[in-house]
């Protein structure tokens, strides 16, 4: 009997230690990191449900509750370009387009602005061709709402072949650059940036782009846009 008080005593003991070392060996997350995040959520699911009840009001097979969800989560500034009496026009020119998406659309990331404010960056994709927006969110009423829909500010537009390089001497370390040549310039060479909508192409198939996988000196094609000395990768393509 004592025995088996002693075996018991272990086992709590023990179920203690493991208990404790769970808790201190958790991350604590700080307030506000959280804080942020949870509004972060919140905001692209509001964004999010805006474009599918966008797609639901304006393909042919109209949802004719989806007007009512748009015009709820709309702004009051934002309510005053639409007209009930042409919500399809005004619904297509707040977005900034004039057809439905056909291919559905992307979710990126959030930004948290100044002034309970929030930029929510997405993609509409289409058959032929895909195009950027910005949802543009605001604290109201205590209600987060869709001020404003607005295409990103297009850059100086990079078309060039050449190589790829990375840690070459005088070079930033770990950024990949592509080296290339002009008429009269045979030594140009530009650092490249990679986001969530960039593209790559290997032997005409179509991936995610994964820097890590780049050889160095391999021939590519990038397609991008110019910003402060980098180019923000739009295609690349292996040659």
């Amino acid at each position: 009997m004592q025995k088996k008080h002693i075996w018991l005593t272990i086992v709590i003991i023990l179920v203690l230690v493991g208990v404790s070392i769970f808790f201190e060996e958790r991350p604590q997350l700080d307030p506000q990191e959280e804080a942020d995040r949870q509004t972060k959520e919140l905001v692209k699911e509001i964004a999010q449900d805006f474009l599918n009840n966008f797609i639901a009001f304006a393909s042919p097979s109209e949802d004719p509750d989806a007007s009512k969800k748009l015009l709820k989560v709309l702004s009051e500034d934002a309510l005053l370009e639409i007209d009930e009496e042409n919500l399809s026009r005004d619904f297509a020119l707040f977005v900034g387009v004039q057809d439905v998406p056909d291919m559905g659309f992307e979710m990126g990331d959030v930004s948290l602005e100044i002034g309970n404010r929030a930029i929510v960056k997405t993609k509409l994709k289409y058959s032929g061709g895909s195009t950027l927006r910005n949802i543009h969110l605001l604290l109201e009423d205590e209600m987060w709402k869709v001020d404003s829909i607005t295409q990103p500010i297009k850059e100086e537009v990079f078309l060039e072949k050449g190589n790829l390089i990375i840690n070459n001497p005088g070079f930033p370390e770990g950024i990949w650059h592509l080296v290339y040549e002009k008429e009269g310039s045979p030594a140009l060479n530009t650092a490249l940036s990679f986001n969530e909508y960039s593209l790559c192409i290997v032997e005409e198939e179509e991936i995610d782009c994964e820097p890590e996988f780049f050889k160095a000196g391999a021939s590519v094609e990038v397609k991008g846009v110019e910003n402060n000395g980098t180019v923000e990768v739009l295609r690349l393509q292996l040659l």
